[in-house]
């Protein structure tokens, strides 16, 4: 799901990473990348990852999932105003070449597929309520963010990770 480091930083293990989700890519493994595997697997794959320039995309959010992501198995039984969890400030700029965007919204793009069998999402859909608000409050009292966020429950988002199990 998430890391500390940044996709772009020269460290050894990222590189390893990206050299598996190419083999994977290769023999067509499906993968399901959830925030720092998002933006791994779209940079692997020749997208462009960056610090978002907007800031820090924290607690709950809307997003818009385009006709696109209404067709993908991943969005099955997805409500269409629910709230997504967030916790990043690096965001996927440029998508890989034969990825197709599935779902956006102000701070950038949101979900993506490659060929029906790869998948990333910049949401979190394995966090619970709980887990978000604890991260908000964390970064808050820590001083990273100035403005505690607004964390609303999601009624659906989870279903993501049933759906790409099932698919």
């Amino acid at each position: 799901t998430g890391s500390a480091k940044s996709t772009y930083e020269d460290l050894e293990w990222i590189v390893e990473l990206e050299i598996l989700i190419k083999k994977a890519y290769e023999i067509q493994k499906p993968i399901l990348g959830i925030c720092f595997g998002h933006q791994l697997i779209a940079q692997a794959l020749g997208g462009t990852v960056e610090k978002n320039k907007k800031g820090w995309e924290l607690g709950s959010n809307s997003i818009i999932i385009n006709d696109n992501g209404f067709l993908s198995p991943l969005f099955k039984s997805i409500l269409k105003d629910d709230y997504f969890y967030m916790s990043h400030q690096d965001i996927v700029i440029k998508l890989p070449k034969h990825a197709i965007e599935l779902a956006y919204n102000e701070m950038g793009n949101q979900a993506y597929s490659i060929n029906n069998f790869i998948y990333g999402v910049q949401f979190h859909p394995e966090f619970s309520y709980e887990v978000t608000s604890k991260y908000a409050t964390l970064r808050y009292d820590r001083g990273i963010i100035k403005n505690k966020p607004n964390v609303l429950k999601s009624d659906s988002s989870y279903n993501v990770i049933n759906n790409f199990i099932k698919n």
